[in-house]
């Protein structure tokens, strides 16, 4: 049964109209609509900035009123759990939590980057503050951070309590592992401060908890000097496993600041490999500002390197590439087998950052099919992308079922050497082109005697709550903390990739949850994890497997007031808890 048969299948004619042809609406209401929230959101932000300039004592007396919001809590006697007030609709997740009308909302109006400190190489932001608004708060200073997720509207405090990742991230690890410390209200309205050496527990445990462990009110993070440029190379390939060889080795060897892959079917790729520089003038380079608005979308652009047919004499813009020693050749030798041709180009920073921004990945294909036509991109290009907030805010029952059952979105993080057959189980259960491939490191913290615990009780480490497959260690010194580690946890540092895969499967046996639990399993026969803002539809035994609860289980216990506070993580990600 094709997709389009399913849908006239599930619904009404109005359903499949909706579905199909809702670029009209898009382009006729939200795009204007995103434009106005935008202005509306840059207005704002310019006037809280010139009335309110970040000082500390501003920070600290909003932080106040979330403690009292928590004590008057207490003193009602704890009746429910507790959440923040912001809606469901405004998070990046796909769906909004069901627990948001009956939880205790407390507003969080943290949104400014509160200190920079070039000094000592580190920033201090709340947790509201967006990628965007962090960008354009460093980049004229020349700084950024290590890992900057791609997307304007993620929030610090999304990433920290969920994730990010990005093409520096086997050089980095994720987001989490650019923060260097949280500051914390508790459930009983005591305020801490967590990082690696001052209680280490709770800085190892915040991570992928989503805000089940207490609020977290600012975030120092690394910073680490910017270029203006990016020096990108494309290596198209045609076959499967010289791709991933290539991928694998780039990411292992970190020689450069970005490694990127994207699949366009079972035996094409595009790796893609940047370095920053500070000049857009390198001989065999052609500059491209791939963020303007009549820019072509940057997967297709990607996608054309595989076209081109190989040419006899090659222009400026190609050098020759030997496969076997992953080095450029000075001299041309078209003739041999080992020499593979790439193309270059120099890329803005900020472009580059946010390259897949206005095209949703490849999401906005399915919403607005000829958005990337020339015409319409320089026509209506600078409204894009609609705000995804107000995408799902404008999305109606029928299209939310729709989506679910005929559309997927996912990210599933695998070791680099099971990424052969992770892509094999995606092909046959979804056929989803392009798929995103992104490579990360999760560095060791495994604990050593002078990092300290802190005076909260141990949890014993083979608690029937915690399933996850690792190697067991006989010292339980050596052992990582958090809700995720490497499959040699303690041993050093792994390398990971992430697999996205955002569209409509076209496999004719797909049905949504049966084709996820079979990805879900795979992911976890190789102890790999899924992000959570995606929908999964794992059991709570099933989420304990993939994910290490040993010490998020003993902070729970440890903590005043978490249990009557907050619910355990899986209840409030899982698919169940969304609408």
């Amino acid at each position: 049964m094709s997709n389009t048969e399913g849908l006239k299948e599930t619904g009404s004619m109005f359903e499949y109209m909706i579905t199909h042809y809702r670029w009209f609406f898009v382009v006729f209401f939200l795009f204007p609509l995103s434009l106005v929230y935008d202005i509306y959101l840059g207005i704002k932000n310019l006037f809280v900035n010139c009335l309110y300039p970040n000082k500390p004592h501003e920070h600290d007396m909003r932080v106040d009123k979330i403690r009292k919001e928590i004590q008057e809590w207490i003193s009602e006697g704890c009746k429910t759990k507790l959440c923040t007030a912001r809606p469901g609709w405004a998070a990046m997740s796909l769906r909004a939590g069901r627990y948001k009308s009956s939880y205790r909302n407390i507003n969080i109006n943290l949104y400014d980057v509160l200190e920079i400190n070039e000094a000592k190489q580190t920033c201090r932001v709340e947790p509201m503050c967006s990628m965007g608004k962090l960008t354009a708060a460093l980049l004229p200073k020349g700084w950024t951070i290590p890992v900057i997720p791609e997307l304007d509207d993620l929030t610090v405090g999304g990433l920290v309590a969920g994730v990010g990742i990005e093409t520096s991230s086997h050089k980095y690890g994720l987001f989490q592992h650019c923060c260097l410390g949280f500051e914390v209200v508790l459930a009983d309205g005591s305020l801490v401060n967590c990082s690696a050496t001052e209680n280490t527990d709770l800085f190892y445990s915040i991570p992928w908890s989503h805000g089940t462990l207490g609020f977290v009110v600012s975030v120092e993070l690394q910073m680490i000097r910017a270029r203006n440029y990016v020096d990108l190379t494309y290596l198209p390939y045609h076959n499967k496993a010289e791709a991933i060889e290539e991928f694998a080795y780039q990411s292992k060897e970190a020689k450069y600041d970005f490694v990127e892959c994207l699949a366009y079917s079972e035996q094409e790729y595009v790796v893609m490999l940047g370095n920053l520089t500070d000049t857009k003038h390198i001989e065999g380079a052609v500059f491209n500002p791939i963020g303007r608005w009549y820019s072509e979308w940057f997967y297709k652009h990607v996608e054309k390197f595989l076209r081109r047919e190989e040419r006899a004499g090659a222009n400026n813009r190609s050098k020759n590439y030997n496969k076997n020693d992953h080095k450029y050749q000075p001299v041309p030798t078209s003739s041999s087998p080992l020499v593979h041709k790439v193309d270059r180009e120099i890329i803005p920073l900020r472009h580059y950052y946010h390259r897949h921004s206005r095209s949703l990945f490849w999401e906005m294909q399915d919403i607005v099919p000829f958005g990337n036509n020339v015409v319409f991109r320089y026509l209506l290009g600078w409204m894009m992308p609609p705000a995804p907030a107000l995408l799902k805010r404008t999305q109606t029952e029928q299209l939310r079922k729709l989506y679910e059952l005929h559309h997927m979105v996912q990210d599933m993080l695998v070791p680099m050497s099971k990424l052969s057959g992770c892509l094999d189980v995606f092909h046959e259960e979804a056929a989803i082109y392009p798929l995103w491939l992104c490579p990360f490191k999760i560095p060791s913290n495994a604990q050593r005697p002078d990092t300290g615990f802190g005076t909260l009780p141990t949890i014993n480490s083979a608690s029937p709550h915690n399933t996850r497959n690792r190697k067991s260690h006989a010292n339980e010194v050596t052992k990582d903390r958090g809700f995720i580690h490497g499959a040699s946890a303690g041993q050093g540092e792994e390398l990971f990739v992430d697999v996205g895969a955002y569209g409509n499967p076209v496999v004719p046996h797909y049905e949504a949850r049966a084709s996820h639990r079979k990805i879900e399993e795979y992911v976890r026969s190789v102890q790999g994890y899924q992000m959570m803002y995606a929908d999964s539809y794992m059991t709570k035994e099933e989420f304990r497997e993939m994910f290490d609860h040993s010490l998020y289980d003993k902070m729970r216990n440890a903590l005043p007031l978490c249990t009557q506070a907050f619910p355990e993580v899986y209840d409030k990600v899982s698919k169940a808890a969304r609408i």
